[in-house]
């Protein structure tokens, strides 16, 4: 009985497997299929290769950008054309070598397109650096050279939202092709009172939202790295997680040892009020620390995107609320070719579900939104790097 159960069950992840690549048949091979192989290869944690496994292995190089910064650069081979992406990962310790993104490029790559995955200085601090924009633009213009042209770019999470800000830097205009975002955020005061009080309020309307805590890591780290070396110390100390309970008398002494602008940092990360939140914000944050998170919120320079835009957000995003996706659809008008809703894409990952007789209603339903995304991120790869 076990035998004959696990072979129904094999035969039909078989069928699964079979209906996936079926969908995508009818379109292009240098598009849709580019697509599928991406798709399956990243839910099965590298697990499947359907027609890469006849391409040739990536060969990726090293290469340092004016400003010292390394860059992995996956040469393009198999069955796609010339084409040029730059990958720009979230906020991860593993940079460059975060293995899905590893994946990503090493699929692309032997499917024909280059792959530029520049390291940001932001990574290995698990927060948002000024200087990663500048590191973006120099790895466009680098992947635009020799033979100039244009280049897509295509950022995931916090990632996205330094594509955009990159993208419209004067020193890249017109050699952006198009950028692609999945699980971006736009405003970064919206970011910080969801992460601080687990609300934001957006065009007058009140929005319950409360991020995985990771978010107010990067943000405390963002915002501890504005500050003195000495209060950074002090910072640290007093800030190492979110639960800080009742003050002891010693926490008190160490607080009061802090400068005005560490204070004003301090009081915004522990805040849980929305209103006091915006207070703090106005009149009680150092300039530089508010000149870090405006600098890094896109919203402020969407008005000069002119060229094409895909958009893709989960509705259960735990990082980023949906309404930011929307919110960058909404500013960028006309040039949003695509805004795209997506469970099957968990944030910035293309996540796997269990093939099963007894799961066979989910399976399906993954199958549908499935095959809805793979034909959006066909459009989007064909728009950004074809």
């Amino acid at each position: 009985m076990l035998k004959q159960t696990n072979k129904a069950t094999w035969v039909l992840r078989v069928c699964v497997m079979l209906a996936i690549s079926g969908l995508f048949f009818l379109t292009p091979i240098d598009s849709s299929l580019r697509v599928v192989e991406i798709a399956l290869n990243t839910a099965s944690e590298g697990r499947i290769l359907l027609f890469g496994r006849f391409m040739p292995k990536a060969i990726v190089v090293e290469e340092n950008l004016p400003d010292g910064i390394s860059m992995d650069i996956y040469k393009g081979s198999g069955i796609g054309g010339s084409e040029r992406l730059v990958l720009v990962n979230g906020v991860v310790r593993d940079g460059r070598d975060y293995l899905p993104l590893v994946r990503l490029a090493t699929q692309l790559s032997r499917l024909g397109t280059t792959v530029f995955v520049p390291e940001l200085r932001g990574y290995q601090g698990l927060r948002l650096d000024h200087r990663d924009i500048k590191t973006l633009v120099l790895a466009v213009e680098n992947a635009g050279r020799n033979p100039v042209q244009e280049v897509g770019v295509v950022g995931f999470s916090a990632g996205g939202s330094q594509t955009i800000i990159a993208a419209v830097d004067p020193r890249v205009n017109g050699m952006v092709k198009g950028i692609g975002l999945i699980g971006a955020y736009g405003d970064l005061s919206r970011v910080v009172s969801s992460a601080t009080t687990g609300k934001f309020v957006l065009r007058g309307q009140d929005y319950e939202f409360e991020p995985l805590p990771l978010v107010w890591v990067v943000l405390r780290n963002s915002l501890i790295k504005t500050l003195s070396l000495e209060d950074q110390q002090i910072m640290n100390y007093l800030l190492q997680t979110r639960a800080w309970g009742e003050q002891s008398e010693d926490h008190q002494n160490i607080w009061s040892r802090l400068s005005k602008d560490a204070k004003g940092v301090y009081s915004l990360l522990v805040n849980r009020d929305h209103d006091e939140m915006m207070r703090i914000w106005e009149s009680g944050l150092p300039l530089q620390s508010v000149r870090l998170l405006e600098f890094m919120s896109p919203d402020r320079v969407l008005a000069r995107v002119d060229f094409p835009a895909w958009i893709f957000y989960e509705e259960g995003d735990p990082y980023f609320s949906p309404e930011e996706s929307r919110e960058l659809a909404s500013g960028m008008h006309s040039n949003v070719k695509l805004v795209f809703k997506s469970e099957f894409l968990k944030h910035a990952e293309i996540e796997g579900v269990a093939v099963s007789f007894h799961n066979l209603g989910r399976l399906w339903a993954y199958l549908q939104d499935a095959s809805r995304t793979i034909f959006g991120l066909t459009a989007m790869l064909n728009g950004v790097a074809r």
